[in-house]
């Protein structure tokens, strides 16, 4: 059994997490304006995922119309499946 930890686990868990966003309301087909982020939130989720990942993310990339799915994608495909993401 792996223990390595999707790109869409870790954006929910920041979310849920750091953001206090209730579980209930995370699916990969929600967005983070569907969340109701506003822009400071949007910059500060981008900081928190850069802090977790080691990766740089901008609050251009970090968006408020990507779903939580494609943001999964874009954590998966920046750690090219070769590194964990920072606990």
């Amino acid at each position: 059994m792996s223990t390595t930890t999707s790109g869409y686990d870790l954006v929910v868990d920041i979310l849920s997490g750091k953001f206090r966003v209730s579980t209930g309301q995370l699916s990969p087909d929600v967005t983070l304006a569907a969340l109701e982020m506003d822009s400071l939130a949007l910059v500060e989720f981008a900081l928190t995922l850069t802090d977790r990942v080691g990766v740089r993310f901008t609050g251009e990339e970090v968006g408020a119309d990507i779903t939580l799915a494609d943001l999964g994608a874009a954590v998966e495909e920046r750690l090219g499946g070769s590194e964990e993401p920072r606990p």
